[in-house]
Order: C-alpha cells, then structure tokens, then sequence
C-alpha cells in the first residue's frame, strides 16, 4: 500500500532549501510516519490534508528532520525541552505522551513516568515521529483534534496549535510562513502518501453490457395492418398472427391497459393476440438446445456371450437385444458392433 517514501523525504528537504543531512537516513524517517500514522494514529491519517499538516510542522519543528531536540539548552521547562520531531516541551506533556505510549503498548504497563524520568531518551528515534501523532490525535480545542482542524487547510490554525498551543490563537507562530511554504511543498506531492491508500491505476474500460431482448409493440390491428410488418391477419379479423424471429422465444405477453383480452397459442414461436388496444411482447434469445451425445457402442469379441457384455455394461440382456433388433440371443457374431443402452 502506498505511503511515505526516502524519495518523498528527500524532495521536500530539497524543496525547502534544508542544509545539512538528516539525523537517521530518509528512508528510516518515511518508515516511522508511515508506522506511527497506521498503528497508532487512531485511523486519523485519512486524507492528503492531515498528512501534510502533521509532517510540515514536524518538518519546520525539527529543522527540517535534522533533529529530535530542541537546539535551546536554557529556558523555564528544562530539563523537559523540545524533543521528538514535533518538539514536545514541559513535564506535563512529557507525562501524558508516556500515559499514551502505556495505552498503545509501546511501553510496559505501570511507566507512564518514564520519560518524566527520563527526558533524554525522548529525543531518540524510536519517538521521533511519534510524537507528531500523539499530539494531532489526542490534544483537543473546542471537541476537535488537529486531524479535524487540518481538514478545513489552514496551516495557520496547525501552526498556532503547535508553536503556541492554540490554534484559535491571533498571534502569529514563529517562521510561519516557512511552515505555509512547508506546507504547500506537502500537498505537492501525490495523493499517495497517505498511508494505506492505494495508488492510483488507470481505469480499465467496463465490458460492453449485452443487448437488452427486443421488445415490439403491438397495437390495434387497424394500425397493425398499416404500420407493422410481418403480420398477417387470420379468417377473424380481430386476430393479428405474430412469428417470433429466429433464434428468439416469447417469455411475455403483457396488457399495456385494463382493455382486451390476450390469447397466446401454438408452438415452435407462433403466438397471436386479440385486443382492441395495445400490448407489448418480450422475446429473448432461446437457448440452444443440448447436443446429443452418441450412444456408447462394444465390439463383440470371440467367447462374448450377451450375457457377459451386459455384466460388464451395467445393463441388461432384454435391453441390448431391443437396442440392437438382435433375433437370436443365443447366436451374436465375434467382430460386430453392438449399441449400449
């Protein structure tokens, strides 16, 4: 299934003007948003406009994928600084992303506290784009996360969740119009990305339905004699007389209004109606009939009696003898043909 790729990585780097590499391989940075959006991102990721919110403010937050911790060693919330690809900053979310981690299994039951008393081990690749994901489903403002935000394309709105906490914010985010550029450089890129979307495949043209049966209108048999051929009118001039094509058998008769009567007779595709209004007729292709299979024959060989062929054949002395007009069941001629039935 489609996805983020090294390749997808490496463009939007460029595009950006990123200096430097990045601090674990393209490769490696594509396989953790692809795992972290399918396995825990609660089936958010679903459209190219949440994938380009969540991976442009991880893009811009890190410095273009260069780091998993923020460069300021000094400020109110140390030791608990910006790590992960989205820089979660403070013990509080340090303790509530550990809480997640416990929940999605990702580490053992009773270590919710672990990166409170850990912070370092945060800023290690295992949780780098985690961490990105944690904070698009989980954080809410006015009952949406920012996967429903992103939905109405505003990088703005991302970029004041994610630099100052609130997307409802009137300020204006740090370097946010590098992260709009970031931004556009995302949802330049193919729809694909989106993880477990197919890609695209050029649509093979649908079969040809077959041909509806024919359907022929009868009217009245003034206009009958007039307007349609291949009638020919009986000794009763209410009757109009109809052949069925060839190839073709009558499955309905029906009466288009309350009036009249119908009569359908014969066989072999002859059908007539009576009626002083009009009716429609459906005709189908008819079916062809079974081939007959050739009846199985033995060859009578010396020392065969009748009896022993129809031992052998499953059937019956009496049977053979009338399948075959034999006289004289006692007297059967090596090297003659005999019908089985």
């Amino acid at each position: 299934m489609a996805g983020l790729t090294a390749a997808h990585i490496e463009a939007l780097r460029k595009a950006a003007g990123a200096a430097g590499n990045p601090i674990i391989p393209a490769a490696q940075i594509a396989d953790l948003f692809n795992e972290a959006m399918t396995k825990y991102g609660a089936g958010q990721f679903t459209n190219k406009k949440r994938v380009a919110a969540l991976l442009s403010e991880c893009l811009m937050e890190s410095a273009y994928f260069r780091t998993t911790v923020e460069y300021a060693s000094t400020g109110p919330y140390q030791p608990y600084r910006g790590r992960t690809f989205i820089q979660i900053t403070w013990e509080s979310n340090y303790a509530e992303f550990g809480a997640w981690c416990v929940k999605q299994g990702l580490l053992p039951k009773g270590q919710a506290s672990y990166f409170v008393n850990h912070p370092v081990q945060l800023g290690t690749a295992k949780w780098a784009a985690l961490g990105g994901v944690w904070y698009f489903t989980t954080k809410k403002w006015g009952g949406k996360n920012l996967c429903q935000i992103a939905d109405g394309g505003s990088s703005l709105a991302i970029g004041r969740a994610v630099n100052l906490g609130n997307p409802w914010s009137s300020a204006t985010p740090n370097g946010q119009s590098a992260r709009d550029h970031a931004y556009k450089l995302v949802m330049s890129l193919p729809d694909d990305i989106v993880p477990g979307k197919a890609p695209s495949k050029v649509s093979k043209p649908a079969k040809a339905k077959p041909k509806a049966a024919p359907v022929e209108t009868i009217h009245t048999l003034r206009k009958a004699k007039r307007r349609i051929k291949g009638y020919a009118a009986p000794s009763s001039s209410s009757k109009v007389k109809r052949t069925v094509p060839k190839g073709y058998h009558l499955e309905m008769v029906h009466r288009t209004v309350s009036k009249g009567r119908v009569w359908v007779q014969g066989t072999k595709g002859v059908w007539w109606l009576r009626s002083s209004t009009d009716f429609v007729a459906t005709i189908k292709p008819a079916k062809k009939p079974a081939k007959k299979q050739a009846p199985k024959t033995v060859t009578v060989h010396s020392g065969d009696t009748l009896g022993s062929i129809a031992a052998h054949n499953k059937t019956t002395v009496a049977a053979l003898v009338k399948a075959n007009h034999i006289a004289d069941p006692d007297r059967i001629n090596a090297g003659a043909t005999l019908v089985i039935k």
